[in-house]
C-alpha cells in the first residue's frame, strides 16, 4: 500500500526531508479517506502492464524412461520352523539387489503359464558367502572354536551380548555342501575388511539342525551361501498339495509386468522341513534281567522355549517312535512304541546279534503322520 497527501489519483508527490519533488506518474487506487483535520487519503499502486500476457519460451516436459531393473539374487531356504506359528509347508526366499528396486513380487508356476503372486519382499535380505569352511561342531553350548570369515553382497552385521543372542538375535543360515542348512547363532562379528566380518561365539545346530558327524569333519566348503535370518526374510505359502513338486518361479519389481526382461527365474522344489521331528536325544542304554531298556528325551518343533512345564508339547498328532538295531552298519531290527523308551529282549539280541552283547548301536526316530521318520539320532548305549 502506497499511502500520500494528494487529492488526485494521478499526481506528483513530495518526499519528505528530501525537499525535491520527484514528477512520477502513478496509476492509484482509492482504498479510504479520511478528514479529520488534514484529508488522509489511501491507496493503492496498479500496475495494468502485469496481468498482460508475456511471450515466453515454450515448456517442454521431458519423458524420462524407468530405468532399467537388473535381477535381484534369490536364495530359496527349506527351513525348519523359525518362529512359533508359522505354516510347517511355508518355505523361505531371501532376495537381494543394489540398489534396491522396491517391493519385488515372486511368482510360482507349475507349468510355464498361470502364474500366481506367492509373495511380495519388501527389504533387501542380508546373503553372503563363506570365506573359511565351516566343521561339524557340538551342539546345546556355546561353540568357542569354530571362527569363519564371511563375505557380505551388501549390509553389515554386528556383535551383540550374550543375552542378546539367548534371546533369538544374530541368527545365520548356512548352507551346507549335502544341500541342507543349519540354523546357528554368532554373538561377535568383526569387521576384517569392507563387507568382510569374522564370526565367533557360535550356538550351532538351532531348530533341531545340528549335524551328528564327528567335530572338525568339514561340512560346508567355501563359498556355500549364508542368509541373515532376520525380517527382510519372506516367507512363501506353500500348499501341502505342492511339497516336493519342482515348482517354476519368478521374482522382479512389483512395478513391472511379468514378462520384463528383469524377471529372473529358476525352478524349486520345497519339501516342508518344518514338519519333520526334531531328533531325539540323551538316549541312554539299561539292562533288565538280560533285556535292554533304550530310553531317550524327545524334543519338541514347537512351543519348547518355555521352562514352565514339567516337559515341552508334543507337537505331533500322536507320540510315537521307531529305533533300529544296528549290526556293522546294518538295520538288523526295528522296535516301535509310543513312549520314549523300548524294550530289546534278550531272545531279540540272541537272534539278530548271536548273543547279548556289552555294547549296542542303534538309530532312534520320533514319527509324524505327515513326515514320517524324523531326524535319526545315532548312539552306542
Amino acid at each position: 500500500p502506497f499511502t500520500s497527501r494528494s487529492r488526485h489519483t494521478r499526481f506528483g508527490f513530495k518526499s519528505r526531508g528530501l525537499g525535491d519533488v520527484y514528477k512520477r506518474q502513478l496509476l492509484h487506487r482509492v482504498t479510504s479517506i479520511t478528514d479529520q483535520g488534514a484529508r488522509q487519503v489511501e491507496t493503492l499502486t496498479i500496475d495494468p502492464a502485469v496481468y498482460e500476457p508475456h511471450e515466453a519460451p515454450q515448456r517442454v516436459q521431458d519423458v524420462v524412461p524407468p530405468p532399467v531393473v537388473g535381477a535381484a539374487d534369490a536364495v530359496f531356504l527349506d527351513l525348519p520352523l523359525i518362529e512359533d506359528g508359522g505354516g510347517e509347508t511355508d518355505g523361505y526366499v531371501a532376495l537381494h539387489q543394489a540398489p534396491w528396486p522396491g517391493p519385488i513380487a515372486i511368482y510360482r508356476s507349475p507349468g510355464e503359464d498361470g502364474f500366481i503372486q506367492a509373495a511380495l519382499a519388501t527389504a533387501s535380505a542380508t546373503i553372503g558367502m563363506l570365506l573359511d569352511p565351516l566343521a561339524a561342531a557340538p551342539h546345546g553350548r556355546i561353540d568357542y572354536a569354530t571362527r569363519v570369515r564371511v563375505r557380505l553382497a551388501s549390509g553389515s552385521l554386528g556383535s551383540q551380548s550374550r543375552l542378546a543372542m539367548l534371546d533369538g538375535g544374530n541368527v545365520l543360515a548356512i548352507k551346507r555342501d549335502d544341500g541342507s542348512w543349519e540354523i546357528c547363532q554368532f554373538e561377535t562379528a568383526d569387521l576384517l575388511a569392507p563387507l568382510t566380518y569374522l564370526l565367533a561365539g557360535f550356538l550351532r545346530g538351532q531348530r533341531g539342525t545340528e549335524d551328528w558327524r564327528a567335530s572338525g569333519t568339514e561340512i560346508a566348503a567355501v563359498g556355500q551361501p549364508v542368509v541373515l535370518l532376520d525380517e527382510a526374510l519372506t516367507r512363501v505359502a506353500v500348499s501341502e498339495g505342492v511339497i516336493g513338486r519342482p515348482l517354476n518361479w519368478r521374482w522382479g519389481a512389483a512395478a513391472r509386468d511379468l514378462g520384463h526382461a528383469s524377471f529372473a527365474r529358476t525352478t524349486h522344489p520345497f519339501q516342508g522341513i518344518a514338519r519333520r521331528p526334531f531328533a531325539p536325544v540323551h538316549v541312554r542304554g539299561r539292562r533288565r534281567a538280560g533285556a535292554v531298556e533304550i530310553s531317550w528325551q524327545r524334543r519338541t518343533r514347537t512351543g519348547g522355549d518355555t521352562w514352565e512345564q514339567a516337559d515341552v508339547a508334543l507337537g505331533e498328532q500322536t507320540e510315537a517312535y521307531e529305533v533300529d538295531i544296528l549290526k556293522d552298519g546294518t538295520v538288523v531290527r526295528t522296535l516301535r512304541s509310543g513312549r520314549p523308551a523300548v524294550i530289546y529282549s534278550a531272545a531279540q539280541q540272541r537272534v539278530d546279534l548271536g548273543a547279548p552283547r556289552a555294547a549296542i548301536a542303534c538309530r532312534v526316530h520320533q514319527m509324524s503322520a505327515t513326515w514320517g521318520r524324523g531326524k535319526p539320532r545315532s548312539a552306542v548305549v
